[in-house]
């Protein structure tokens, strides 16, 4: 498998109740948001939603991302999900319908929550794996000879800006249709845009099985983050052909600056 950075966005959480086989079985936030993933389990759909499914008897309940970027959940017997009202659940999972009588079922589409870069991201403003660079909120008055007097407003905030060059499959897979989840034009109207908390995992991996879990093992989190909507490339979806690539359509320089943030709490 290949070295493929993630971005992950999250949702702020209200609890929904699909039908596990038969039993109807919450989904819950403890800190009042999720992640499509995350190593906290408490701050993972991912996990949320295989512990709902252990909750009503699913023998040994897994739900994880594919190497290939699709969720799916399996277990040793066959099972069955009846979505209900908990369409954010099925929409975010990038499901399609309720699952009947398989023992394993992946998502028709990916979800909206997740962009893989497919290759590594490059932080500009701070050393690969810090959160980012700290830019004090001060005012000066500065006199002759170096005397000055500072005021400094609350703690520093952390900024961070991340690039890198994409195929045009990570950018916008069909340009003559409307963005999909997985294309980084989705991705920034839904979730960058619209100001959602994010994550970034280094080290992440992908592949193109689509029924084999993703190694995430030794991915270290950046975060959270808020997209800087204050940037000019965040204000508008950005397009820019990667330098020798002027005249093709095949790859694409991107850049997502970013402001650290609070994390979900109860």
């Amino acid at each position: 498998m290949a070295i493929s950075e993630y971005i992950i966005s999250s949702r702020a959480w209200t609890t929904e109740t699909p039908t596990i086989d038969g039993s109807p079985t919450a989904i819950t936030a403890a800190a009042g948001g999720l992640y499509l993933w995350h190593s906290t389990a408490s701050l993972s759909l991912l996990a949320r939603v295989a512990a709902a499914m252990t909750t009503a008897g699913v023998a040994d309940a897994e739900a994880y991302i594919t190497e290939a970027g699709y969720v799916r959940l399996v277990s040793s017997g066959t099972f069955s999900i009846t979505w209900n009202l908990a369409t954010t659940t099925r929409d975010l999972l990038g499901f399609a319908g309720d699952l009947s009588a398989a023992s394993s079922y992946t998502a028709s589409a990916r979800s909206t929550l997740l962009w893989r870069a497919g290759v590594r991201l490059t932080p500009e403003r701070a050393p690969r794996l810090s959160h980012g660079q700290y830019v004090a909120d001060l005012s000066v008055h500065q006199g002759p000879q170096g005397v000055q007097t500072v005021r400094e407003e609350g703690d520093e905030t952390v900024v961070q800006r991340y690039s890198c060059t994409v195929y045009r499959s990570r950018y916008w897979s069909d340009p003559s249709a409307t963005e999909a989840p997985g294309d980084f034009a989705h991705f920034w109207r839904n979730e960058l845009k619209a100001s959602e908390r994010v994550i970034v995992a280094y080290d992440a991996t992908e592949g193109s099985d689509t029924a084999a879990e993703v190694d995430l093992s030794a991915v270290t989190i950046a975060g959270p983050y808020v997209a800087d909507m204050t940037a000019a490339e965040m204000r508008r979806l950005q397009f820019t052909r990667a330098p020798g690539f002027e005249r093709l359509e095949a790859r694409y320089a991107v850049a997502v600056p970013v402001i650290q943030t609070a994390e979900f709490s109860a």
